[in-house]
């Protein structure tokens, strides 16, 4: 059986303006760096130089949100995990 890949291409109308929001109703399930990487991609022939630097950086302020998340979240887990070897 073939598989045929899909690029956000094929999903979107490359004519179309789509905002974030458009794109979480299309394509639920993602989180909010993917979808602002979406946006970015087939944006692209809409947005000038200062909205791509704009985008990029909420793209990098939502990884390092989410870095910060994991890592808590590892620690408490760590931590549990401590707790239950040392009972």
């Amino acid at each position: 059986m073939d598989v045929e890949q899909l690029s956000c291409h094929d999903l979107f109308d490359k004519d179309i303006y789509y905002s974030v929001e458009m794109i979480k109703e299309l394509i639920p399930f993602f989180d909010e760096v993917t979808y602002l990487i979406i946006y970015k991609q087939i944006n692209a022939q809409f947005l000038d130089k200062d909205d791509i630097k704009n985008v990029n950086k909420e793209i990098d302020r939502h990884k390092k949100s989410y870095d910060c998340i994991m890592k808590r979240n590892l620690a408490l887990f760590d931590a549990s995990q401590n707790k239950t070897e040392d009972e």
